[in-house]
């Protein structure tokens, strides 16, 4: 009868080691290919129609995360307000119809107006031993709670053209509203718009640039004592500058209807002789523009004295309450927010970057940016309605008041009173 063979301590790891192997073989044949490990994916709301920069900060995220995925998800800003506002939503600041969310994109103005239902997720309960976070964490407090990270601030300049002034016999920009007014006639006597404006509905930098800025870089407010008010004489004065724009057809045609890239590009084309936009704006006149062009403060009132005022909008980021990845997009705004990336993400869009920490990497491309730091570092920003409710109704208040004014329907003096007949109905 033959003995049983005794195995050596080698000829037993021998074999394990082609037992194992054939089992690798087997599970590798019965597993289809090119299935990677399951990955979180994180939808991430937003209204910016160019995210190049974006989609720049998403794969360094994602380099450094593989095992998170975020994809962009465009709304017009209109749209991503009213979907965040008004649309039935099922507890998770998402439309019953929408495909759900997980981070929003949005203007840090529309905080204190979000609905007393729950939209985003209060930030408090997230780790906060980063030091870039912690210095952005209280600017967003409502009711105690902050509710989203601030990135970066858009910057609204004056633009103009320098062959166009030339030609007109001006030697440099206007210095105030009365001069400007002044050029304007010049040009068009010369049939060249003074300035072109865009407030169509769905242009979201419209009142901004075109309307806020000729109020707030004279240092006047609407607001006072947290209500507006429409109708003291400083508004009701920078009403009449503007209905002189239209009434003498000092501005470009169509102003209501018009997009703030239609507008650009009639600057760009040589139709108009000056604009307020945003620095964003640069790389698109960079484009097309072939002319000397320059960068200013936007002309205050003439009674304004003081160092140049500049009207800025906050962009931040929030989680939705309803996200079922909270701690992953808790990680991409961490990652953002940091100095190195914040820095990045800003320069990209020409903004500035919120984290004090991080550097403006932009200024250095062109002499018109680098005229634009030296200006915003011996100004001051402004937004009237920062962190204010009521931003929407006031809007629209204005929106509606300006149109009429501006069309020939009512003076400046019964365009002011309607707007605070109509806000005090409607607040």
């Amino acid at each position: 009868m033959l003995k049983p063979m005794k195995l050596s301590n080698i000829n037993r790891a021998v074999l394990f080691s082609i037992i194992g192997l054939s089992l690798i073989s087997i599970v590798y044949r019965l597993v289809p290919r090119g299935i990677s490990p399951q990955k979180t994916t994180l939808y991430l709301d937003l209204w910016y129609d160019d995210y190049s920069a974006l989609e720049t900060a998403i794969a360094a995220f994602e380099e450094q995360n593989p095992d998170i995925v975020v994809i962009p998800v465009v709304h017009s800003y209109h749209n991503l307000a009213k979907k965040l506002f008004e649309e039935p939503a099922n507890g998770n600041g998402q439309a019953l119809n929408d495909k759900k969310a997980d981070l929003v994109l949005f203007d840090m103005d529309w905080l204190p107006n979000f609905p007393r239902q729950t939209v985003l997720e209060p930030l408090t309960a997230f780790p906060k031993d980063n030091p870039d976070i912690n210095m952005l964490y209280e600017i967003s407090k409502k009711d105690g709670n902050p509710y989203a990270i601030p990135l970066f601030s858009h910057f609204y300049a004056f633009f103009y053209n320098i062959d166009i002034l030339k030609d007109a016999g001006f030697d440099r920009p206007p210095k105030d509203r009365d001069e400007f007014l002044r050029y304007c006639r010049v040009l068009k006597e010369k049939q060249i718009a003074g300035i072109g404006f865009a407030l169509s509905p769905g242009n979201y930098l419209g009142m901004q640039s075109d309307i806020y800025s000729w109020f707030w870089n004279s240092n006047i407010f609407f607001m006072q004592d947290d209500e507006p008010q429409f109708s003291t004489l400083p508004v009701r004065e920078t009403l009449s500058f503007l209905d002189a724009l239209s009434k003498e057809h000092l501005l470009s045609p169509e102003s209501f209807t018009k997009t703030e890239s239609e507008k650009i590009d009639e600057f760009c084309g040589g139709k108009t002789a000056m604009m307020t936009a945003s620095l964003s704006a640069v790389s698109e006149i960079e484009k097309k523009a072939h002319f000397s062009w320059g960068i200013s403060s936007v002309p205050a009132a003439a009674s304004y004295i003081g160092n140049p005022l500049f009207v800025t909008e906050t962009s931040g980021i929030g989680i939705y309450a309803g996200s079922g990845h909270k701690d992953e997009a808790w990680k991409f705004i961490t990652f953002l927010s940091g100095a190195e990336q914040n820095a990045a993400l800003a320069s990209s869009y020409y903004c500035f970057p919120e984290n004090p920490n991080a550097s403006i990497l932009f200024g250095q491309e062109s002499p018109q940016l680098e005229k634009a730091l030296e200006l915003f570092h011996i100004g001051k920003a402004v937004n009237e309605f920062d962190l204010q409710p009521g931003l929407f109704t006031a809007e629209k208040v204005i929106r509606n008041g300006l149109q009429d004014m501006m069309s020939g329907a009512v003076s400046p003096e019964s365009a002011a009173e309607t707007m605070q007949e109509t806000w005090e109905e409607e607040r």
